[in-house]
């Protein structure tokens, strides 16, 4: 087993683009690094990780990836990974068999994107985020749970594919624009947390699967299966589309 913490100084970059690719093991991503990245690993030697870092007219281009050895026998492999708390980021996460926590409610995120084969992927999207603008989560199987219960004042799009696995988004937090979403699942269950100080209206549809919404929340709109009652007075509007194969789909009203 291998030990090695590493730092990276921003370099003068006023914002970075990120990208953390991880085969097999645990990743855990948060904020609180002195530098853009301050990082502890711990591995066997076949998963060593690959660190590049430059600047390109002033934006950051921080890769982390698993190490490219063939005949890997053995899954010791840890990387607790801490980002600038002030330096804006895009920020893209590769997992594979890889289970993945990304804590990033200290980190001001200006887009996310997710791609997990068959990891189990947590991720708070919590505090204030001014400047995230879309989020996009693609899985083949394994569990995927997103936390959005901060303020949002430039979140419009998210985009949720999974093809397996239980899929469970809270959109609980105080939305300062209207927000589309667009959920997508093939098996599995589908649970989706909405705020109620804001209009919210949902359009679902499954074919073997249930739909479960609050009593007295069915929509008497055409085409939408959860409406609440802010939703035509609000200066504010949540656009639901949700879909499953064979999943069941649950909407829950959040603070």
């Amino acid at each position: 087993m291998m030990q090695r913490s590493e730092t990276v100084p921003a370099g003068g970059a006023t914002s970075a683009r990120v990208e953390i690719g991880m085969a097999v093991g645990e990743l855990r991503i948060s904020g609180g690094a002195t530098e853009l990245m301050d990082a502890d690993f711990t591995y066997d030697d076949e998963l060593e990780p690959e660190v590049e870092y430059r600047v390109d007219g002033g934006q950051g281009v921080l890769t982390v990836k698993q190490g490219s050895k063939k005949n890997v026998r053995s899954t010791q492999n840890e990387w607790n990974i801490r980002l600038n708390d002030r330096i804006p980021i895009d920020l893209q996460v590769n997992v594979a068999a890889a289970a993945a926590e990304l804590v990033l409610d200290t980190l001001p995120i200006l887009s996310l994107d997710i791609h997990s084969a068959s990891g189990a992927v947590l991720a708070n999207v919590g505090g204030n985020q001014p400047w995230v603008d879309r989020i996009k989560i693609e899985s083949a199987s394994g569990g995927i749970q997103i936390r959005l219960n901060g303020t949002y004042r430039s979140l419009s799009r998210l985009e949720s594919r999974s093809a397996s696995g239980k899929l469970d988004i809270d959109l609980s937090g105080s939305w300062k624009k209207d927000l589309e979403a667009h959920i997508n699942a093939v098996s599995g269950a589908v649970t989706v947390t909405v705020p109620t100080r804001v209009g919210v209206a949902a359009q679902t549809s499954t074919i073997s699967g249930r739909l479960n919404s609050p009593t007295g929340r069915t929509s008497g709109i055409a085409g939408k299966a959860y409406v609440n009652d802010l939703f035509e007075s609000s200066r504010v509007k949540l656009k639901l589309r949700i879909a499953t194969v064979s999943g069941s789909i649950t909407i829950g009203e959040g603070s």
